[in-house]
């Protein structure tokens, strides 16, 4: 596998990983915030109601609060600490059950003890949410295209000058006298690998020339001793053989 698709695998694998991370965490902060403000409603529903128990002296019908589901329950209990939590929200209109929120407080009529439970529908809220993580995931899946047809043509073009060194060095003969060229790159790695690899190769190459002549030579100036040596001892072979 070459290095620029070892460099395409991890970098699509860690911005995937944190595209997803980053998508996560953004659903949870867009989920609390949705649901600190569907809280802060209902303590507005609530402190609505306490205004009316207040000027009235009564509490108010269900007519008065819009869409939202309001019981009253009497109770003994004299300390009782304001919740939030989720429940099922039984739609009056549609007639169907939906994701809700509720808020159960305390309220005092005339010294009887009500429990109050505000009960507001989460669907708006959660199909916000839905199409910003739709959003959010198309935006992820764009980027991700983006990144992987940038990483294949940009950095197979910005590879071109490396591969090109690599075929001369693959092609270079200590014998030519041909010499590796110099490459014209924008990227400084590659002009002093391309520096590099040309004055190797020259010194390469000065260096095969100059102990090649050497051994031309060492080899044309043994010929003449070897030829006279060679002259002797057939001039004593000679002398042998007509030795009386």
């Amino acid at each position: 596998m070459k290095l620029s698709a070892h460099y395409n695998k991890a970098s699509i694998i860690i911005s995937v990983s944190v595209l997803l991370i980053s998508g996560i965490i953004y659903y949870l902060i867009i989920n609390h915030i949705a649901r600190e403000q569907l809280d802060s409603d209902l303590g507005e529903e609530f402190g609505e109601v306490v205004d009316y128990v207040n000027q009235n002296g009564r509490l108010p019908k269900q007519a008065d609060f819009d869409e939202d589901v309001t019981t009253f329950t009497k109770t003994e209990v004299t300390n009782f600490s304001a919740r939030f939590y989720d429940t099922p929200y039984n739609n009056p209109k549609e007639k169907k059950t939906e994701e809700g929120r509720a808020v159960s407080a305390l309220v005092k009529v005339n010294g009887q003890g009500y429990i109050v439970t505000i009960v507001e529908s989460r669907e708006n809220t959660e199909y916000l949410i839905q199409i910003i993580s739709a959003i959010t995931l198309a935006l992820t899946a764009v980027l991700l295209c983006v990144m992987i047809i940038t990483n294949r043509f940009v950095l197979n073009g910005l590879w071109k000058p490396f591969y090109y060194i690599l075929q001369q060095v693959k092609k270079f003969n200590v014998a030519d006298t041909g010499k590796i060229s110099t490459i014209v790159s924008n990227v400084d790695e590659f002009k002093d690998l391309s520096d590099a690899v040309e004055k190797m190769s020259s010194r390469v190459t000065t260096d095969y020339q100059g102990l090649k002549t050497f051994t031309e030579n060492a080899s044309h100036e043994m010929m003449t001793p070897l030829a006279v040596i060679t002259s002797k001892l057939d001039m004593l072979i000679q002398d042998e053989k007509t030795w009386p």
